[in-house]
């Protein structure tokens, strides 16, 4: 998050062109990420001594291992909300209500734009919850 309250793409995360999967973008939707050089973004527990420890059993994470677990309690949360929700319904809520990130550049020194691009959108729980019960799917 900028000084002004905006989001924008940070250099640590990887959005690009699946080499898998023809004219796909992945990720399909980003969590919260840190910047470089330390891009800890999220504190998580560690084993005590962990080569990842910062401090007292605490470590400090960002790009996957910080994204993933943001954005499957967002999929646990919408699935809670409603039994109902199969994995298609979910991943389109999660785009439809995510964030566009128009400013910054990912890891790969993609810009950010409006609109679907490979610098990701920020997945935005409280929306996607709302939308799921007025069925917007």
């Amino acid at each position: 998050m900028e000084s002004d309250l905006g989001y924008a793409a940070t250099n640590y995360t990887s959005g690009y062109m699946s080499s898998w999967f023809s004219g796909r973008r992945v990720p399909d939707i980003c969590g919260l990420c840190g910047t470089r050089p330390t891009a800890g973004y999220i504190i998580l527990p560690v084993q005590k001594g962990a080569y990842l420890e910062k401090a007292n059993g605490w470590g400090a994470f960002s790009g996957t291992f910080a994204a993933a677990p943001m954005v499957a309690c967002v999929c646990a949360l919408l699935k809670k909300a409603d039994p109902s929700l199969t994995p298609a319904d979910i991943k389109n809520l999660l785009n439809f209500t995510a964030r566009g990130i128009t400013m910054g550049v990912n890891a790969h020194n993609e810009e950010a734009c409006p609109g679907p691009d490979k610098a990701n959108g920020l997945s935005n729980r409280l929306r996607s919850c709302r939308q799921s019960h007025q069925g917007a799917i």
